[in-house]
């Protein structure tokens, strides 16, 4: 630009310019106009601005006051949308690590690229995050296709729409394909290239999501609903800024960044129907374990039913033969009475003989009949006393089968009850091998795991349902029974195999086989089988008990499965946990930044469960002291970690980004935050934190150390004595927000070797056995009677201490205790 008509000076700055170039270092390009010692005096001042695409510049002429006023205000507003986001993102990283739903890290993608393009736009990101590397400017085609693959994979995912419109599912392979193809012609140097590629292609995905969400509408998929007004709130955003980059309505602070009230509602919408993913999957669970309870009681039932029916079997059959006995035992008493009669008569033939000699033949004839008939009453004796035994047998063969049934029901465990009803079906019948065939729906298969042959396990094997050659694949599919007593005779009628084949595949084979569905419900879960390497090995009564043996056991299976099903799910809650306690933990000071800053420490960091709501934090400012804060934060495990987080987060922003090192201006600055982020219509915040924070600043020899805390406290050891400093009764969140004097410093000057203990509440609160308290005083005493050890020595002290007091109590909070030496 011309200072004067006599001469002129030239700045030249841009996106290929390092940043430090710039007359101001702002995120804008301003220029400064030098002012003419003749103010009526007109000054020309000329723009030359290259692009590489159509450009809207708004010139705007002011003081450097009013300028500032205003840039100030536009900071402050991206300041809030840019910390929207990030919470945004860290609340639904969260949720990815508990529910392991890869949809929730699309989401993160999508809002954490879509942030970092807008802070692009605006000039932020040059400002604050690659100032000396202008070459990064040109990569905002690259950055603007991940943001837009993410939310590609986003949508897929969310909408399903594989599954609800195949079709159009199909599409979103080309657009990620050129997405992909323009990122990487960008990280090649070729940003006008990529950026003309990806401009139209960006519209043409939004016209295509928009499609998609109101297809799903109208075939009344509900989870639609939120996504097609998400996106809608976001197109509208985009619709305005376009019209007000080309003057067809008025340029303001809305229009201007409608974009960005766009993008924020569709996060937050987006958010809401993540969340509601969350009860939908709370509601499964709770469904799954309501049905597992139907499903046992229902077992329970169908086996009481069983036992009935064949108690009353046993009573009709024992019966009869009780009125069969009563009959022949009849027969007995008149044949006894008929042998007398004759023996009376024979003794009348003997003194007759000589006149009767042809009766006395009639009369021999006679007691041959007679001999023949005892013969026959002996038999049925014999058959009547053989049916008693296999009543007898029956009767103990039930006995056996109600106490199989009552032991594998009970049973979660699948291998077990393989291995249960082989060690007892050898006293029902003949088996040299039993198993059990599992249907996978999965690789459709009956698979036999713990199969047993003559005593011994069989590897494991399986049979796809797909051949239908197999004998156990035959009964599944056709949800019938095979009883087999010869397999050289019978083979033929089940599968299309001769028996030299089966031979030369698998060498001896059984010659009498059994296999019975498992059905519960009307639902095939599999087969069983038993066999015998004998021919003829097996009755109709053996096939009888296998049938309700299968009953048993299709009641174990699909509770197995069932608690198998159950026992997966809350293995995966756990592990998403425990990978929460190691980000946790990362968030901690480092060892050598502590070591660094105190001359001795120790921690006692012991959480109630896998992650903790107490955290500890340690920052050095750039006037060279240091700032330590330790809280403890409402609630324990998975809430008191996400609190620990936003605390963690809080903290960063105030003291590291905002340079505070007053401790009771930030309790004031933390507690403001909490609200914000926490905030209800009755003006409270949801949760909060009680928390100590200090204050170390070197002068010399001497320390100067500043204390304030909100319903905390700490223990100092200066010069030999022991100060207790108390908090300010004020809490962090969970109330009204605070005042400025709610908080308040309390300031010692301290010297080498002096000490500084800060605690949460969970170790004097801890009960033991007999539900006593440690107690607060007991807790001062514990520490005044140790404090001249070292502090590993302490530290052991402190955790033998807490284990004699809790025995085998359980945590009732978690527990932090930390002593700093300076």
């Amino acid at each position: 630009y011309a200072l004067s008509l006599q001469g002129a000076k030239e700045l030249k700055t841009g996106a290929s310019f390092p940043h430090s170039t710039r007359p101001f270092r702002t995120n804008l390009f301003v220029f400064p106009l030098a002012q003419a010692q003749d103010s009526t005096k007109v000054r020309t001042y000329y723009f030359r601005i290259q692009s590489y695409f159509p450009l809207q510049i708004p010139l705007k002429i002011g003081t450097t006051k009013t300028l500032l006023e205003k840039q100030h205000k536009t900071d402050t507003f991206m300041g809030i949308y840019f910390g929207f986001m990030i919470v945004m993102s860290l609340y639904n990283l969260f949720i990815f690590f508990g529910v392991r739903d890869k949809v929730y890290l699309y989401y993160v993608g999508y809002t954490v690229f879509l942030a970092l393009l807008y802070a692009n736009f605006k000039g932020y990101a040059f400002e604050l995050l690659w100032a000396n590397n202008p070459q990064f400017n040109f990569y905002i085609p690259a950055i603007s296709n991940i943001a837009v693959s993410f939310m590609i994979l986003f949508a897929t995912n969310f909408l399903d729409t594989a599954k609800k419109v195949p079709v159009l599912h199909k599409f979103s392979f080309v657009f990620l394909f050129v997405f992909t193809l323009s990122s990487i012609i960008n990280l090649f140097g070729n940003y006008p290239v990529s950026a003309i590629l990806s401009q139209p292609f960006t519209l043409l995905i939004a016209l295509y999501l928009l499609i998609t969400s109101i297809v799903l509408l109208i075939r009344k998929v509900k989870v639609a609903r939120f996504y097609f007004v998400a996106w809608l709130t976001y197109l509208v955003g985009i619709v305005i800024y376009i019209l007000s980059l080309n003057a067809a309505i008025p340029t303001n602070v809305f229009t201007d960044n409608a974009i960005l009230f766009g993008s924020a509602s569709e996060v937050v919408l987006l958010s809401f129907a993540l969340a509601d993913r969350i009860s939908i999957l709370k509601k499964d669970k709770e469904t799954a374990q309501a049905q597992l309870l139907l499903t046992v009681q229902e077992n329970e039932r169908i086996v009481r039913e069983q036992n009935i029916i064949l108690e009353k079997k046993v009573e009709e059959r024992t019966l009869e033969l009780r009125e069969a006995n009563e009959e022949l035992n009849q027969v007995v008493e008149e044949l006894n009475v008929t042998n007398e009669a004759l023996k009376n008569t024979n003794e009348e033939v003997a003194e007759k003989n000589e006149e009767l000699g042809e009766t006395l033949q009639e009369i021999n004839t006679l007691n041959e009949e007679l001999s023949s008939t005892n013969e026959a009453l002996i038999g049925a004796n014999e058959t009547i006393e053989r049916q008693s035994k296999q009543v007898e047998k029956a009767y103990d063969n039930i006995k056996v089968l109600t106490i199989i049934g009552q032991k594998i029901t009970q049973t979660l465990d699948l291998k077990r009850v393989i291995g249960m009803v082989y060690s007892n079906v050898n006293q029902l019948m003949d088996a040299d091998g039993f198993g059990l065939g599992i249907y996978h729906d999965r690789t459709k298969r009956l698979i036999f795991d713990g199969f047993m042959e003559r005593g011994e396990e069989l590897p494991h094997h399986f049979h796809s349902i797909e051949d239908s050659n197999y004998l156990a694949v035959w009964s599944f599919l056709n949800n019938k029974p095979i009883f087999i007593n010869n397999l050289n005779v019978d083979l033929r009628q089940y599968v299309d195999k001769d028996i030299r084949e089966i031979t030369a595949e698998m060498g001896e084979v059984p010659q009498s086989l059994m296999y019975v569905p498992l059905v519960l419900e009307d639902q095939v879960l599999g087969v069983i089988t038993v066999q015998s390497f004998e021919q003829n090995a097996y009755t109709e009564t053996d096939f009888s008990i296998l049938e309700n043996l299968a009953a048993y056991c299709s009641i174990a299976v699909a509770n197995a499965q069932a608690y198998e099903d159950i026992s997966s799910k809350n293995r995966n809650i756990t592990q998403s946990i425990q990978y929460a306690k190691t980000i946790q933990k990362s968030i901690l000071p480092k060892r050598e930044l502590m070591r660094s800053t105190f001359a001795d420490y120790f921690v006692i960091y012991q959480p109630k469960d896998i992650v903790s709501g107490d955290f500890y934090w340690l920052a050095q400012l750039e006037d060279g002291s240091a700032i330590f804060a330790l809280a403890d934060c409402t609630g324990h495990g998975v809430p008191g970690g996400f609190m620990s987080m936003i605390g963690n987060q809080i903290l960063e922003e105030v003291v590291r980004r905002e340079q505070i090192g007053d401790p009771a201006h930030i309790l004031l600055e933390l507690d403001r935050h909490i609200h914000q982020i926490l905030f209800r219509q009755d003006g409270h915040a949801l949760d909060g934190m009680d928390i100590s924070i200090c204050r170390f600043l070197q002068q010399d020899s001497e320390i100067q150390f500043t204390f304030s805390a909100a319903k905390r406290s700490a223990i100092v050891i200066q010069n030999n004595s022991v100060l207790e400093l108390k908090g300010d009764r004020a809490m962090i969140g969970g109330a009204a927000l605070s005042q400025s004097n709610d908080f308040h410093n309390q300031t010692l000057v301290l010297r080498t070797g002096d000490k500084i203990y800060l605690y949460s509440d969970g170790f004097a609160d801890q009960p033991n056995i007999y539900r006593r308290r440690f107690g607060s005083v007991p807790f001062r005493q514990m520490i005044e009677a140790s404090y001249q050890r070292s502090m590993e020595e302490q530290k052991n002290t402190y955790k033998q201490a807490l284990i004699e007091h809790r025995g085998l109590e359980e945590l009732r909070d978690d527990i932090t205790l930390i002593g700093l030496q300076v």
